[in-house]
């Protein structure tokens, strides 16, 4: 259903709600995996926009515990765990509040870190 929009007008992909939420925010923080990677296949620049609080899906994705987003966002560009948000918290931040995410997020920052040094 998501690639039959996309395929008649894919610009709807960077469409912003007065919140600054895109289309990928609401599927991160819901869950569904499909829809991200279906957004993400079609416009990867998609991944670091930010909302009016200064929070990417990848945001969203950690605060609604969903693992498997939380990994396709990072795949598409691990830059995007440095992002902090207008309250100065990156989406590890977030984690360790959540726990559910903190293993993948810590895993994801370690090979980050190195990959910079």
């Amino acid at each position: 259903m998501v690639n039959a929009i996309l395929d008649t007008d894919d610009s709807c992909i960077r469409i912003v709600r007065k919140n600054g939420k895109t289309s990928l925010h609401t599927a991160a923080r819901i869950g569904y995996h499909r829809i991200v990677k279906a957004l993400i296949e079609r416009d990867p620049g998609i991944v670091p926009i930010k909302d009016r609080k200064g929070q990417t899906a990848l945001h969203m994705a950690v605060k609604g515990k969903n693992t498997d987003v939380v990994e396709e966002l990072l795949m598409a560009d691990v830059s995007i765990l440095n992002v902090r948000d207008k309250k100065g918290n990156t989406a590890l931040h977030i984690a360790t509040w959540k726990w559910e995410n903190f293993g993948i997020m810590k895993h994801r920052r370690r090979g980050f870190d190195e990959t910079e040094a």
